[in-house]
Protein backbone atom coordinates (compact mmCIF):
# COMPACT_ATOMS: atom_id res chain seq x y z
CA UNK A 1 0.00 0.00 0.00
CA UNK A 2 2.78 2.62 1.16
CA UNK A 3 5.26 1.25 -0.63
CA UNK A 4 4.60 2.46 -3.84
CA UNK A 5 5.20 5.99 -2.57
CA UNK A 6 8.79 4.42 -1.69
CA UNK A 7 9.58 4.31 -5.80
CA UNK A 8 11.64 6.73 -7.23
CA UNK A 9 9.78 7.15 -10.46
CA UNK A 10 12.58 8.62 -12.15
CA UNK A 11 14.23 5.49 -11.97
CA UNK A 12 11.21 3.62 -13.15
CA UNK A 13 10.41 5.55 -16.09
CA UNK A 14 14.00 5.27 -17.09
CA UNK A 15 14.51 1.57 -16.24
CA UNK A 16 10.74 1.23 -18.93
CA UNK A 17 11.96 3.08 -21.72
CA UNK A 18 15.26 0.92 -21.43
CA UNK A 19 13.22 -1.97 -21.43
CA UNK A 20 11.13 -0.20 -24.49
CA UNK A 21 14.26 0.21 -26.28
CA UNK A 22 16.15 -3.48 -25.59
CA UNK A 23 12.58 -5.36 -27.03
CA UNK A 24 12.52 -2.68 -30.12
CA UNK A 25 16.66 -3.81 -30.37
CA UNK A 26 16.20 -7.68 -30.27
CA UNK A 27 13.39 -7.42 -32.33
CA UNK A 28 16.00 -5.19 -35.13
CA UNK A 29 18.24 -7.53 -34.46
CA UNK A 30 15.68 -11.09 -35.32
CA UNK A 31 14.71 -9.02 -38.72
CA UNK A 32 18.17 -8.44 -39.73
CA UNK A 33 19.02 -11.68 -38.99
CA UNK A 34 16.11 -13.63 -40.83
CA UNK A 35 16.14 -11.02 -43.54
CA UNK A 36 19.74 -11.84 -44.54
CA UNK A 37 18.94 -15.45 -43.61
CA UNK A 38 15.91 -15.66 -46.16
CA UNK A 39 18.07 -14.38 -49.28
CA UNK A 40 20.22 -16.06 -51.37
CA UNK A 41 23.62 -15.64 -51.53
CA UNK A 42 24.47 -13.06 -54.32
CA UNK A 43 25.96 -13.95 -57.30
CA UNK A 44 26.46 -10.83 -59.46
CA UNK A 45 28.83 -7.65 -58.75
CA UNK A 46 25.19 -5.98 -58.64
CA UNK A 47 23.77 -8.09 -56.12
CA UNK A 48 27.32 -8.25 -54.22
CA UNK A 49 27.27 -4.85 -53.88
CA UNK A 50 23.20 -4.26 -52.64
CA UNK A 51 23.93 -6.65 -49.89
CA UNK A 52 27.17 -4.51 -48.77
CA UNK A 53 24.92 -1.35 -48.55
CA UNK A 54 22.65 -3.48 -47.11
CA UNK A 55 24.72 -4.28 -44.40
CA UNK A 56 26.52 -1.21 -43.59
CA UNK A 57 22.45 0.65 -42.96
CA UNK A 58 22.51 -2.20 -40.78
CA UNK A 59 25.34 -2.24 -38.65
CA UNK A 60 24.45 1.47 -38.36
CA UNK A 61 21.25 1.13 -36.93
CA UNK A 62 22.48 -1.49 -34.54
CA UNK A 63 25.40 0.94 -33.58
CA UNK A 64 22.59 3.80 -33.05
CA UNK A 65 20.57 1.69 -30.79
CA UNK A 66 23.64 0.13 -28.76
CA UNK A 67 24.78 4.05 -28.34
CA UNK A 68 21.12 4.52 -26.71
CA UNK A 69 21.30 1.41 -24.59
CA UNK A 70 24.85 2.50 -23.05
CA UNK A 71 23.53 6.28 -22.53
CA UNK A 72 20.30 4.37 -21.20
CA UNK A 73 22.50 2.32 -18.90
CA UNK A 74 24.59 4.44 -17.83
CA UNK A 75 22.12 6.91 -16.83
CA UNK A 76 20.54 4.15 -14.72
CA UNK A 77 23.69 2.80 -13.25
CA UNK A 78 24.13 6.65 -11.96
CA UNK A 79 21.11 7.30 -10.51
CA UNK A 80 20.75 3.93 -8.65
CA UNK A 81 24.78 4.79 -7.39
Amino acid sequence: TGIIQEFDLQLVQHLNRLYTLQEAYTNFNRSVINNYMGKAFPETEKDIRALIISVGRSMNDILSFERDLSAFYTKILQSIK
